[in-house]
């Protein structure tokens, strides 16, 4: 499921040991991903494929995407980020960039911001 990000209160505790396993999987994946010649590994496969691995670990995880504005060639921008409660394990380097979307909060369209 792929969703927003979670207030403090609503994020699991994790033990020691498993913000120790999460960080090591997103790790992991990453350093494989910079090394794959078949085809350019970003973000969302990233994300997808250490909640994957988490998963079978037993670790609840949640995939954010979060979008900014880039400039006139860019575009809507997009990017997908991996947490284990408080912990970034994949996509943190340009996660500050990027507005998580919240599936709870989504805008209402009003007839003053029809485009």
């Amino acid at each position: 499921m792929i969703e927003g990000e979670q207030s403090d209160d609503e994020r699991p505790q994790l033990s020691p040991e498993q913000r120790k396993q999460a960080s090591d999987i997103g790790r992991i994946v990453n350093r494989v991903a910079d090394h794959l010649r078949l085809f350019e590994a970003v973000c969302l496969p990233r994300a997808m494929t250490s909640r994957w691995v988490l998963a079978r670990r037993g670790l609840p995880s949640r995939i954010i995407i979060g979008s900014r504005r880039g400039d006139m060639e860019e575009g809507l921008l997009f990017h997908a980020w991996l947490m284990v409660g408080d912990v970034v394990v994949t996509g943190e380097s340009e996660r500050a960039d990027f507005m998580a979307f919240d599936k709870g909060k989504m805008p209402q369209r009003s007839a003053d911001n029809v485009v």
